[in-house]
């Protein structure tokens, strides 16, 4: 398929808003990286890339594709005229924006991550949430508050918010802690890690539920075999 092809270009994921900035540039820098227009939007448009006979007809597409994805407040924000289109500009507006290391942006990620909660249900979305918070966190706090404090609260907060089934996980992380040394780099991934093995751990344990076809066709067979016979004469 062509690149210029447009037919195929739908929303990826939620339109960007205060609180979706870091799944949102995941999802549009790897949906960009795989139809090949990422260069538009990640490196310096030097004047060599912008003779190409595709440049501009690339480079439009990019800015729309981006633009689909932003709020009505976000395009006000961010457009300032829809006449002109500069992907690489538009993108670095965006990011300069949400990932200000101020303290307010810090506050409104702690806000955030500290929203988090566990759903019994879902764990392995509650885990994607989890690791989404963490990273916008890390982005916008890390320099003013220290990589590695933040990330020990942000493991902390996630045990203690972590269901009653994983008390015994709860004790082995904290134990875990303990052995931490002054200067000891604490990861967030290896943690989380280690959440989704307990995850699916649990969920292996759990006694198998036969299925309601499977239920009716085995009390089906039952009762069949159990009915009086008659006797032939």
């Amino acid at each position: 398929m062509s690149l210029l092809d447009t037919s195929s270009i739908k929303l990826v994921t939620d339109k960007l808003d205060k609180d979706n900035f870091t799944s949102w540039r995941w999802a549009i820098t790897t949906t960009l990286g795989y139809k090949g227009l990422d260069d538009y939007i990640l490196i310096k448009q030097t004047d060599e890339m912008k003779k190409k006979p595709e440049y501009q007809q690339l480079n439009k597409m990019t800015t729309n594709f981006i633009r689909m994805h932003l709020s009505t407040d976000n395009l006000e924000r961010f457009v300032s005229d829809v006449r002109v289109y500069d992907a690489k500009k538009l993108w670095d507006a965006i990011e300069a924006h949400f990932m200000a290391k101020t303290m307010e942006n810090a506050a409104s990620a702690m806000d955030k991550y500290f929203d988090i909660s566990f759903d019994k249900g879902d764990m392995d979305k509650s885990i994607t949430a989890l690791r989404h918070a963490y990273r916008n966190l890390c982005e916008v706090a890390a320099a003013k508050f220290g990589k590695n404090g933040l990330t020990a609260m942000a493991i902390v907060f996630a045990l203690r918010k972590l269901p009653s089934s994983f008390a015994t996980f709860r004790t082995l992380q904290f134990k875990e802690f303990k052995e931490f040394k002054e200067g000891d780099v604490i990861e967030m991934e290896p943690f989380l890690g280690a959440l989704e093995m307990e995850v699916r751990r649990q969920r292996e344990s759990l006694p198998q539920v036969p299925s309601s076809s499977t239920a009716l066709a085995v009390s089906s067979s039952h009762n069949s075999s159990d009915a009086p016979k008659k006797k032939s004469r």
